[in-house]
């Protein structure tokens, strides 16, 4: 696919990718019950108002490998350059407002199935279910597990979101999306590594002995609150099954940016474009593991 020529496109700072949430919503029928591995999509949606754009400035997919025992995950940036089945060429992030806005009860799984549409149309992946939450309420998130252990590899300092010290810090829920917001010291890249650091953060405190005991219970109580989901109890009980066993050495997390240039469209909107002779195969392979 073309969606810009190399006349629209100029080298600039690097922008986005945002805040991601956990979870993963069987979104298709009993072939993917079945399956040993399942590769979910996990939307973070920003908005304040309903008249706001829902835009899905946190885009992750991710592989979980019941089996193996494995969970990888890759971060999609807001500003990639693709088409949207039905709707042309824009960045990604508004594949789930065009749904959204256009459905008389802005209903959020139709923002959901548009994005996974997408996804599987430039990556060629097939996507067995999908997470979304809202940046206003991923704070509730993380308190709901009672905050987040996150080994800060350096110091941060933000003008707008404070500073963390390097080494093992506690979050609440509101300093953990304010930790995963910062990217004015280190860029996009500083701040997918932090979202990804919270992440793992909320994995670990999940395994605690006295946390696995409430997870049907949180469940229950986040669904259609904090996070959107449907996801059968059947798939359900299999990840939660595998939480006790579940390593460090078995996660892993990756963005794109690498495989992307970045510049403009013709009509002056900037973005990420991709090699997409190469990109999808990129994409599926790690996913796939090695």
């Amino acid at each position: 696919m073309t969606p810009a020529t190399a006349s629209d496109l100029s080298r600039r700072k690097l922008l986005a990718i945002g805040i991601g949430a956990v979870g993963a919503i069987a979104m298709r029928t009993t072939a993917a019950q079945q399956s040993d591995a399942y590769t979910f999509a996990v939307i973070g949606t920003d908005y304040r108002t309903p008249q706001d754009p829902e835009l899905s400035d946190v885009l992750m997919v991710s592989r979980v490998n019941v089996e193996a025992g494995t969970v990888r995950t890759l971060s999609i940036p807001r500003d990639l350059y693709v088409e949207i089945p039905g709707h042309g060429y824009e960045k990604i992030n508004a594949a789930f407002s065009i749904a959204v806005k256009s459905d008389p009860d802005q209903n959020w799984e139709v923002g959901a199935a548009s994005t996974v549409a997408t996804i599987e149309h430039n990556f060629g992946l097939q996507i067995d279910g999908v997470a979304q939450t809202n940046m206003q309420v991923f704070p509730q998130l993380v308190d709901a597990v009672g905050g987040v252990v996150v080994d800060n590899p350096y110091f941060l300092t933000d003008e707008s979101f404070g500073d963390y010290p390097a080494g093992e810090i506690t979050l609440t829920g509101e300093e953990a999306i304010r930790f995963c917001r910062s990217r004015n010291m280190d860029g996009d890249g500083g701040r997918v590594m932090r979202q990804h650091l919270v992440l793992g953060g909320m994995l670990a405190k999940l395994q605690s002995p006295a946390m696995l005991t409430r997870v049907p219970q949180l469940i229950d109580t986040l669904s259609g609150e904090v996070v959107n989901t449907n996801i059968s109890t059947a798939i359900q009980a299999r990840l939660i099954a595998m939480l006790p066993t579940l390593s460090g050495d078995n996660l892993a997390f990756t963005n794109i940016e690498d495989q992307l240039s970045p510049g403009y469209t013709s009509g002056g909107a900037w973005i990420y474009q991709g090699d997409w002779s190469t990109l999808p195969g990129y994409v599926q392979s790690w996913l796939a593991g090695p």
